[in-house]
């Protein structure tokens, strides 16, 4: 496991005629399965200031839950407001969900990656097992969605989902993934007045 809750007033950085200025930065996590990712996480920034403009209110919250052999994870960003380049936005979220990943898949493919440093320092195992973890992850499917987008946008105002299902192939972990048989989708976009 792992607990961590960290915070911080002020963090101002500035160089080559750029400055960044982020007030009440805020990271917490509460891990069950450190090695999984499975558990609660967090970082929320109350205002953001640079020399292009600013926001506020930004919040990055993740959840992993483990269900048997089995992972879902949800990741929602959102932002109470943003002004940049003469732009504004507000009230803004973005829900990103995967359901019904294979665990073990998981665990494989973050140990290669961080053993490695980046996939293009790895050894011949090290590259075999990420390739097997990468289509036993396709084979045994599932599903990814972004749930819902919100805000609004200008003068107007974004809002959809979309649902990407990969279904389990047939005939096992090895059987050829066609992806035409296996593969579907549904969604759609709104836009509403000056977006």
């Amino acid at each position: 496991t792992f607990a961590l809750d960290w915070k911080t007033e002020r963090i101002v950085l500035r160089g080559q005629g750029q400055a960044l200025e982020l007030q009440q930065l805020a990271l917490a996590m509460d891990l069950t399965n450190r090695r999984l990712g499975a558990g609660t996480a967090s970082l929320s920034i109350d205002k953001v200031s640079t020399g292009l403009g600013g926001a506020e209110g930004f919040r990055l919250a993740g959840e992993v839950l483990e269900k048997g052999d089995r992972l879902d994870m949800k990741f929602t960003p959102s932002l109470r407001a943003l002004n940049v380049g003469g732009q504004s936005a507000r009230d803004l979220v973005f829900e990103i969900g995967m359901t019904g990943v294979h665990a073990q898949s998981i665990e494989t493919i973050g140990q290669v990656l961080g053993d490695t440093c980046g996939i293009e320092h790895a050894t011949a195992d090290e590259t075999t097992r990420l390739r097997t973890a990468l289509r036993t992850l396709m084979a045994r499917g599932f599903t990814l969605g972004i749930a819902r987008i919100a805000g609004t946008v200008g003068g107007g105002s974004p809002e959809g989902q979309l649902h990407v299902e990969l279904k389990p192939t047939a005939g096992g972990d090895n059987a050829p993934i066609l992806l035409a048989r296996i593969l579907r989708s549904q969604g759609q976009l709104t836009l509403k007045g000056e977006v």
